[in-house]
């Protein structure tokens, strides 16, 4: 009896890092999930990582399946190669190839690239976004996140950094942003921005206000709905895709910045180019970039 096979996809946080075995007509079948940690260093956080690895392949071995490779998403500015050039939330990371060094560790091959875009191939090819071969995935949370596949392709560009909607200038002298730019989309969608609007609430507090009436709470989702669509608008008006997809924690409360969002897309878009185009929700949650990294893998090998 021939093993089946799959592949692990590893999404690695700031504050969680979380893996699963992946297999292709039966979707996640074993998963782990450790604090991060990687203030206490880079071997440190190297064990537990590997550790969690072997555990997991330990147990598809156990259920007779056989690991044909690994899928790293990470967030910041990865290399094509797998170097990680920048990444704020793991900074003491910062110049290592990880890939590489997971590679070596377990002589499987092993991919790495930024946790929105693989996120962005989770929703595409499994989630919200399947059966269209152009859209746009939007993770709005602590940050603000994006993935692009144009032709049904995960598209990174040259270097493997495309992609980066979140620092897409809409203010030229407008809030500080920690990439060193001011006015970044990031700074006026993001759970932080939304917290601002709404006078310090947190993006829970606030769907509850919006949701029970309160105008002030309902229009801080208008103020994120409005930057949000401003921003998408240029994309659109750029790519002239199928389809863009919204995901993350503040998504959540969707229905609450939608109108606004699809107001603003209309105006500052062509209406050829808005027409079609299908805006909804993500379906996939956390689960996006744990499959994403996966089918990344997965593709890699495949090119190789």
């Amino acid at each position: 009896m021939v093993a089946e096979a799959g592949f692990i996809g590893v999404d690695i946080g700031g504050t969680n890092l979380r893996g699963a075995l992946v297999l292709p007509h039966t979707g996640i079948v074993s998963r782990f999930r450790h604090k991060t940690a990687v203030g206490e260093g880079q071997a440190a956080f190297l064990g537990r990582l590997y550790g969690a690895l072997e555990q997991v392949m330990d147990e598809a071995v156990g259920q007779g399946m056989a690991v044909q490779g690994i899928g790293l998403g990470i967030p910041g500015l990865i290399g094509a190669d797998g170097l990680i050039h920048s990444s704020v939330n793991l900074s003491p990371l910062e110049g290592i190839n990880l890939a590489s060094l997971v590679q070596q560790r377990f002589g499987l091959p092993t991919a790495a690239g930024n946790d929105a875009n693989l996120t962005a191939l989770g929703e595409a090819r499994a989630g919200a976004g399947n059966g269209m071969r152009s859209l746009a995935v939007i993770t709005v949370g602590t940050g603000l996140g994006s993935g692009l596949i144009l032709d049904g392709r995960l598209w990174v560009g040259v270097g493997g950094f495309a992609a980066e909607l979140g620092h897409l200038t809409v203010v030229p002298d407008g809030l500080p942003c920690p990439c060193g730019n001011q006015g970044c989309l990031e700074q006026y969608v993001s759970a932080a921005a939304l917290s601002r609007y709404g006078g310090g609430r947190s993006p829970e507090e606030l769907a509850q206000a919006a949701l029970a009436g309160d105008r002030s709470a309902a229009n801080a989702f208008a103020d994120l709905g409005y930057w949000l669509g401003t921003g998408l608008a240029g994309l659109l008006n750029i790519l002239n895709l199928e389809g863009v997809i919204i995901g993350g924690g503040v998504a959540e409360s969707f229905e609450l910045f939608e109108p606004m969002l699809l107001e603003t897309i209309n105006r500052r878009s062509f209406s050829q180019i808005n027409r079609g185009v299908v805006i909804r929700k993500a379906l996939l949650g956390d689960d996006a970039g744990l499959v994403g990294a996966a089918l990344y893998a997965a593709d890699r090998r495949c090119e190789g």
